[in-house]
């Protein structure tokens, strides 16, 4: 046997990168897989199409025998001509030549499917059966979210990260490897209803992130904090100043993770404040085994004692931003007793409960799982415990509430009542062309967000905490 000295990484990057390889592998089957059931469905929806217009030209075929009967009862009586009856003939052929080629059609599709599913097309046999309810809503968003779903892109993104490992070009890894993350985060996003297949895909974004941390630059670590016989998880980064730093706690929403937040940390660091991008109860790495909660006093109150044993971080000058439910947490946290110096709410409810008949089926039934309830009807009793009511009074520390007025989950309304019934100094900024989380304009908040939360934990008050390069 021998053995050689791996002083340079060299031997462990070749590891990683095989590693990253056969999760490149795995994320290429899925897309496989995905092409094929996507291949199904839609040859599915087309044959059920095809059912909808047989059925319509069977109706048509039945009007249009009548009609031929009619005009042939009005040509025996003199008042309609032979060109009538044989134009009535010819309209009533063509709607049988149309069946037949419907039928043709249909056949096709039907041996497609058999042959997807792995039979011989004798063997299966559809019944005619148009479809009787619509497709499921597909959530809103940009094309850039969708391709950010599909494991092909995620299979890429890890490819470029091995080979940018493999040869020593570290930052670029971290890059690629962040990337793929948030890939593999969002081909699961609100994919509730297999969790088999989310869970495989929230594993790989895990690996992912945990991959991207060490090679960031600033680089992070990944903090794990019991709670509950279960784990929160959390990434930490730091500027690059001599600590402790003024941090701030991010807290994700519904379907959210930290994985999403590497833009948002970058706003915060640059202005010389710390991180901490939070897996929370029924969030990410804590959603399989912790369910959601309306009481953030007792996770804050974990996870700040957890900071306050980290040396880089300085336990008086902590701040909460949370984005969609996440800005609820932060909210309910800016509530509690807890040492919190500023809170940033970014589109939140202030009582689910109350919008929860205007949620689309897809957040209704995120929320269902992610809270563990047993039922459509337990899970919105649960979002009614969901509120500020009684505790937004209790905030006494600075508290700044941003909405969108085109937001489709929460309204803008909300923000303001949330702010109003603060007790300490509030702010609300109001977009008007804000949809939710103010995604579209992040340009008009994100930056604005961090300069306030800056002043308010006095940053510039501390010259050793400047401008991050």
């Amino acid at each position: 046997a021998s053995w050689e000295p791996d002083f340079w990484g060299r031997v462990r990057r070749t590891v990683e990168a095989a590693r990253e390889t056969a999760q490149a592998d795995a994320a290429d089957t899925a897309n496989i897989d995905l092409s094929l059931h996507a291949e199904m469905a839609s040859d599915y929806f087309q044959l059920r199409g095809l059912d909808a217009q047989a059925k319509l030209l069977t109706e048509t075929l039945n009007d249009l025998e009548g009609q031929l009967d009619l005009t042939r009862r009005r040509l025996a009586g003199g008042v309609a001509t032979q060109a009538d009856v044989a134009q009535a003939q010819t309209q009533l052929e063509t709607v049988h030549a149309q069946l037949v080629d419907i039928g043709v059609a249909r056949a096709q599709f039907e041996h497609a499917i058999a042959v997807l599913a792995g039979r011989t097309p004798e063997s299966l046999s559809l019944a005619e059966a148009p479809l009787a309810s619509t497709p499921p809503p597909i959530p809103t968003g940009v094309p850039s979210q969708l391709l950010e779903r599909r494991p092909d892109i995620a299979s890429t993104e890890r490819r470029v990260a091995e080979a940018a490992e493999r040869e020593g070009r570290l930052l670029s890894a971290g890059e690629f490897y962040a990337r793929a993350a948030t890939y593999f985060h969002f081909a699961k996003f609100l994919f509730v209803h297999d969790l088999d297949q989310a869970k495989a895909a929230h594993a790989r974004a895990v690996d992912a992130i945990n991959r991207a941390v060490p090679l960031f630059d600033p680089p992070g670590s990944r903090e794990e904090i019991a709670f509950e016989g279960s784990t929160l998880v959390g990434i930490f980064r730091a500027p690059h100043r001599d600590g402790p730093h003024p941090t701030v706690i991010l807290i994700p929403g519904l379907d959210s993770t930290k994985e999403e937040f590497r833009d948002v940390e970058r706003t915060f660091l640059d202005r010389g404040m710390a991180v901490f991008a939070l897996d929370g109860p029924g969030q990410g790495e804590a959603e399989w085994t912790l369910p959601i909660r309306p009481e953030w006093d007792r996770v804050g109150d974990t996870v700040l004692g957890h900071l306050r044993t980290m040396a880089e971080v300085d336990s008086e000058r902590i701040g909460v931003w949370g984005v969609s439910l996440g800005g609820f947490y932060a909210a309910r946290m800016a509530s509690s007793d807890l040492p919190i110096k500023g809170t940033i709410a970014l589109a939140g409810p202030y009582n689910l409960g109350a919008t929860w008949k205007d949620l689309n089926p897809l957040t209704r039934r995120a929320f269902e799982v992610r809270s563990f309830s047993s039922s459509p009807e337990e899970a919105e009793k649960r979002a009614w415990d969901m509120t500020l009511e009684g505790f937004a009074s209790k905030i006494t520390t600075p508290l700044l509430v941003i909405m969108g007025k085109r937001d489709r989950l929460f309204p803008w309304q909300d923000g303001q009542r949330l702010a109003s019934e603060a007790r300490g100094e509030s702010r609300v900024v109001l977009l008007e062309e804000g949809n939710h989380g103010c995604a579209n304009v992040v340009y008009r908040h994100r930056s604005l967000g961090a300069d306030w939360m800056a002043q308010h934990l006095d940053v510039a008050a501390n010259p050793g905490l400047g401008m991050n390069t």
